[in-house]
């Protein structure tokens, strides 16, 4: 999967140099040329916090600055969706003029009513994974919020080894898995897995002791890094 960081910049007719003065300029981003490079050509991968500023940059989604969509946004989906329904709308019509009998036999009508199908199948896809991704996102925000020391107190139910080696097997994915995720299971697997630690830091705030110790154990992990 190849970004599409190194194109949106050719696009707008800047270099390098010219690239990394107006990111920090517009949206606060403090990076090299040389960095930036390296984001490029997928020698380094940013973290979910500077691809949502290259992306806002860019004015596309992460999803398509990163590659793994087509489509600029959600919104490009969307437009798309109604687009390709009044061309379904238009074949429904050529159906009933026609008759099924006489539409069926037309290798043409099938041939493009096939690639409509295609084309929905496609967008729907889109769909779901923008939907997926806005909710991961969510949850990632509100993670910051959990995480942050202020959140923290003391806290009422057991949680077994796994799901600890869960939370802060979580917390140890680099951003790039986190940010650069390609199909609709892992979206679900990285929602559950925060759903998971959002409920040791709420436990952990009524006293739960074994809640506690795993609430430790992921600030002692974000104390080396940010995950988020």
């Amino acid at each position: 999967m190849v970004n599409k960081l190194r194109s949106l910049r050719r696009k707008e007719g800047l270099t390098l140099r010219e690239a990394v003065k107006e990111l920090n300029e517009k949206t606060d981003l403090l990076i090299s040329p040389d960095t930036l490079a390296k984001y490029e050509r997928g020698v380094r991968e940013p973290k979910l916090a500077v691809w949502q500023k290259l992306a806002d940059f860019y004015n596309v989604s992460i999803l398509y600055i990163q590659g793994i969509s087509p489509y600029k946004s959600a919104s490009d989906v969307r437009s798309n969706q109604q687009i390709n329904d009044k061309r379904f709308d238009v074949m429904h019509y050529f159906q009933e003029q026609l008759g099924p009998e006489t539409y069926e036999n037309d290798a043409d009508l099938q041939e493009l009513e096939n690639a409509l199908f295609e084309e929905d199948h496609q967008l729907n896809t889109e769909s779901m994974r923008y939907a997926n991704y806005d909710d991961l996102l969510a949850y990632s925000n509100l993670a910051r919020i959990l995480f942050s020391p202020a959140f923290f107190a003391d806290t009422n139910n057991k949680y077994n080894d796994k799901v600890k080696k869960q939370c802060i097997k979580m917390l140890k994915i680099n951003s790039k898995e986190s940010a650069s995720i390609t199909d609709g299971i892992q979206y679900s697997n990285n929602i559950v897995l925060l759903k998971d630690l959002f409920k040791v830091i709420l436990d952990a705030q009524d006293g739960d002791k074994e809640a506690i110790k795993i609430k430790n154990s992921i600030r002692k992990e974000l104390d080396k890094r940010d995950s988020f």
